[in-house]
C-alpha cells in the first residue's frame, strides 16, 4: 500500500480528510480508508439529519465556508455531479488534494479544465474516480491491445443497462440517475463506458447519437442511448446505454481478424475466440475493490503530489457527453477534432 500508510504518525497532516456527500459511495469510501489507516480523522459534509444518525461517532459540518477553509490534506466529492465544482475550486485554492467521484462536472467542461491547471500550479493530487480502470479483467484487455494480439480491430460493441428502480436501494425518483437538475440520465451516470473506450482506443473523430426517454419511468432524463462513434485505425463502435434492462448487464465485445473477445463486467470474465488455433479460451478474475485500489493510487499520488494522468481523460469524457447530446439534438453526425479536446 505504499510509505503513505507505513509513517503516517510522522506526517500527521495525512490525518485529515473531508468527504463531501454521505450516500452510498460516500461510506464506501468511508470504510475504505478506515481501513487502509484508522488514524485518519474523517469529516462528513452534508446537511441532512437522518445521515447523522446512521453514520456515528464521525465528525459533520454543514457550514459550506468552514468546509473549504478548513486546512484538509485530501477531499473526496461524492455530492451530485453539477456541485462537484463548487467544492473544488475553493478546496485546491486552499492546497487540498481532491478526490472527485464521476464525471468532473455535469456540463462545466470551462471550470474542470481551470481545476487541472489549479491543481498543477498548487502542486496537488487532482483524479476522477472512474474505478473500472483499476479492474483486473479490463487491465489485461488493455494489455492485450497493447500488444496488438488480437489483430486488426473492426467493430466494438458496448451494452450497459439496468432497470433504474432495481439499480438503486431507495426511491429510484429521489436519486441522483433520475433527476435532470441532479447531472442524472444515462449518459452521465453511465460515462464509465465512455471512459474506458477512451482509455483503450483513443479519442473518437466521428459521433452520432440518438437518445430518449421510452420507458414509463418517472424520470426527466434519458433513460437509453445509443452512440456511434469511430476511433483511430477505422476502428467503428456502437455504444448502448439503458435504464430499462431487468437484467443487469455490462459488457464489452471486440470483433478482429484474429482474436474475438467478450468482457463481462458482471462474471468479471473474458473470453477469447482465436481464429488461428480454432479455440476458444475464458478467463475467469479474481475480483477486486476498484474503489479501494482507486482509492490506493490517489493517496499514493498525494505522497508524490501529482496529479492523475487520466483526469484529462476524464475531462474528454464529459465532452464526449456533450457532443452526444449535441448529436441527437440535431439529429446528425458529428467529426470531432483535435481541437475539440483541446486542454
Amino acid at each position: 500500500m505504499g510509505q503513505i500508510f507505513k509513517n503516517h504518525k510522522k506526517q500527521n497532516f495525512l490525518k485529515k480528510i473531508l468527504i463531501v456527500g454521505t450516500g452510498e459511495i460516500a461510506q464506501r469510501h468511508y470504510k475504505n480508508i478506515l481501513k487502509l489507516n484508522k488514524n485518519f480523522q474523517i469529516d462528513f459534509f452534508t446537511r441532512k439529519k437522518n445521515t447523522k444518525q446512521k453514520l456515528k461517532n464521525t465528525n459533520f459540518i454543514s457550514n459550506f465556508k468552514k468546509a473549504v477553509n478548513t486546512n484538509y490534506f485530501a477531499a473526496i466529492l461524492c455530492n451530485p455531479a453539477p456541485y462537484h465544482l463548487k467544492f473544488a475550486i475553493p478546496l485546491a485554492k486552499n492546497g487540498t488534494n481532491l478526490y472527485i467521484e464521476k464525471p468532473i462536472t455535469s456540463d462545466n467542461i470551462k471550470d474542470s479544465i481551470s481545476l487541472l491547471k489549479l491543481s498543477k500550479k498548487k502542486k496537488i493530487t487532482l483524479q476522477v474516480g472512474y474505478n473500472l480502470l483499476y479492474l483486473n479483467s479490463l487491465k489485461y484487455l488493455k494489455n492485450l491491445i497493447k500488444k496488438d494480439r488480437l489483430g486488426k480491430i473492426r467493430i466494438v460493441k458496448v451494452n450497459t443497462g439496468y432497470y433504474l428502480p432495481l439499480w438503486r436501494q431507495k426511491n429510484y425518483r429521489d436519486t441522483v440517475s433520475a433527476n435532470k437538475k441532479l447531472g442524472g440520465g444515462v449518459l452521465l451516470e453511465l460515462s464509465h463506458e465512455f471512459n474506458y473506450l477512451i482509455w483503450l482506443f483513443g479519442l473518437p473523430s466521428y459521433i452520432f447519437a440518438q437518445t430518449g426517454k421510452i420507458s414509463n419511468l418517472n424520470i426527466d432524463v434519458e433513460d437509453f442511448a445509443n452512440v456511434l462513434f469511430k476511433f483511430k485505425k477505422n476502428i467503428n463502435s456502437s455504444c448502448n446505454l439503458d435504464f430499462i434492462n431487468k437484467e443487469y448487464t455490462r459488457k464489452l465485445e471486440i470483433i478482429a481478424d484474429k482474436v474475438n473477445i467478450t468482457w463481462d463486467y458482471k462474471k468479471n470474465t473474458i473470453i477469447e475466440r482465436s481464429f488461428s488455433s480454432n479455440k476458444i479460451r475464458k478467463l475467469k478474475f479474481k475480483k477486486t475493490d476498484t474503489y479501494s485500489l482507486s482509492l490506493i493510487h490517489f493517496l499514493n499520488l498525494c505522497k508524490n503530489k501529482k496529479t492523475s494522468k487520466d483526469v484529462i481523460d476524464a475531462i474528454n469524457t464529459n465532452r464526449i457527453v456533450k457532443y452526444a447530446k449535441k448529436s441527437a439534438n440535431l439529429n446528425k453526425s458529428m467529426m470531432l477534432r483535435k481541437k475539440d479536446f483541446s486542454i
